[in-house]
């Protein structure tokens, strides 16, 4: 049988890293709501959704980089690393996370 002292210890280092990943993480996602935002203002010029796009995907591919995967899970209104909140939409419209839900 597991020792409950090491499980604990372990489960609190997850959780450390957890908060440490969302922690570097949440920019990029930062990156991702700037780049909706402007794709929803102008959302007539389509040829432009990747340049709008480019400033996320930047700052994704270095984060993958460094951290080869990366596990969100998916709320109706949220991703989160671990119950660290890294992204939130909770738009009723363009919700762009509950249809992954």
């Amino acid at each position: 049988m597991a020792d409950p002292t090491a499980q604990a210890a372990a489960a609190t280092a997850q959780q450390e890293k957890n908060l440490r990943l969302a922690e570097e993480a949440r920019p990029t996602f930062e990156k991702l709501r700037k780049s909706l935002k402007q794709i929803s203002l102008y959302k007539h010029n389509v040829d432009r959704y990747g340049e709008y796009l480019e400033p996320f995907m930047t700052s994704l591919q270095e984060l993958l980089a460094t951290h080869n995967m990366i596990s969100l899970k998916v709320d109706p209104v949220a991703y989160k690393i671990g119950p660290h909140i890294v992204f939130e939409d909770d738009g009723r419209e363009a919700n762009l996370i509950y249809p992954l839900w």
